[in-house]
């Protein structure tokens, strides 16, 4: 009975016992799972929003691929993908700012449409193009005229490049405009109108060479007339054919080849070549006394016994040759065996008409 009621007594005692230890135990596993609570709340809101929070200043900073690498191991959280997009953005803004036109382009280039990259890089190869303009601005002002040039043609139509040009070319040729000016103002003509001519249409140059050629012109014509009162044809000749259509040069050259003919026609005669004489004489026509020299070189050449020919040469032919002529001058003989011989060595017939001034063969007999 004793027993018992000390039992009775231990057992109160053992269950407030028992009570208070799974209180313990709850209150441990309430601190752990507040505990796994907030790790976890650190962990995947606090932690990731901090390091969010330090990648936003690396990129405020300019630390451009450490915030890159930041928000790429945030691994797409909040905006994070698209702070990398706006990073590479602001890291090819300072580049355009810096003046690193090259990067930048290739920087915007990357990014595609992101944003107004593609405005950006119209806005960067502008800057190039106008360093570029600048450069060859200064190279014309220091007189560099064909560097300046080389730089106009490679910016094309960019601003006022294509007028810089045309005004360099204007400066590169200008010092040889009055190079020109000044031979045709000493009347150095032939060297003027080269000069002239090598201008172009540059400034006045066409109108200058024109006026070179035409003082040129005159200059030769009185030095031919010059030469005819001379008596010296022969002279005279190159600088009348020189002149073409100007003023009666072509009158004149008629007449001074007509001379010539007839003195080389006079020398024939007094060497004794009567028959050539004869031929020359007859194409002068009534020039001067020519009439009747080729009668009197006729009769020579008739009196004496014609020399044979014993290797072929080479005649010019006249005006108003014939086979008939030709056999009787140089062969005394006009069979027509031998007419159809000359014919034939110059593959011709008898009957076949000869042009003045034809290279004829003249076989031997």
């Amino acid at each position: 009975m004793g027993q018992n009621k000390g039992k009775d007594k231990s057992e109160p005692v053992k269950a407030v016992k028992d009570i208070a230890g799974n209180r313990v135990l709850i209150g441990i596993v309430v601190v752990a799972i507040l505990a796994v609570a907030v790790w976890l709340l650190y962990a995947n809101v606090f932690q990731p929003n901090q390091r969010y929070g330090e990648a936003v200043a690396l990129q405020s900073e300019g630390k451009y691929d450490e915030a890159i690498a930041a928000f790429e191991a945030l691994d797409g959280y909040r905006d994070s993908d698209a702070q990398i997009l706006e990073t590479n953005y602001l890291r090819a803004a300072d580049l355009l700012a810096d003046g690193r036109y090259e990067d930048a382009i290739a920087a915007f280039g990357a990014l595609g449409d992101y944003s107004d990259s593609a405005a950006k890089v119209l806005e960067a190869e502008t800057k190039i193009l106008d360093l570029a303009y600048d450069e060859a601005v200064a190279l014309l002002e220091a007189e560099k005229t064909e560097d300046a040039i080389a730089a106009f043609e490679q910016l094309g139509d960019h601003r006022d490049s294509a007028e810089l040009l045309l005004r360099a070319h204007e400066q590169l040729m200008e010092p040889d405009y009055v190079a020109a000016r000044s031979l045709l103002d000493e009347d150095k003509l032939d060297e003027a109108v080269v000069a002239l001519e090598a201008l172009g249409d540059y400034k006045d140059s066409a109108e200058l060479a024109e006026t070179a050629r035409a003082k040129l012109q005159e200059v030769l014509y009185q030095a031919a007339v010059q030469l005819l009162d001379a008596d010296r044809p022969e002279d005279a000749d190159p600088l009348l054919r020189s002149l073409g259509d100007y003023a009666d040069s072509q009158s004149l050259l008629a007449d001074a080849e007509l001379e010539i003919d007839y003195r080389n026609a006079r020398d024939l005669l007094a060497a004794g070549e009567y028959k050539l004489a004869s031929v020359a004489f007859r194409a002068l026509g009534d020039y001067k006394d020519s009439a009747a020299l080729f009668i009197n070189a006729e009769s020579l050449a008739a009196a004496e016994h014609p020399e044979p020919l014993t290797e072929a040469i080479e005649y010019t032919a006249q005006a108003g040759d014939s086979w008939y002529l030709i056999g009787q001058t140089f062969y005394d003989d006009t069979s027509y065996a031998l007419l159809k011989e000359i014919a034939a060595a110059n593959d011709s017939q008898v009957t076949d008409p000869i042009e003045a001034g034809r290279t004829l063969t003249l076989p031997p007999r």
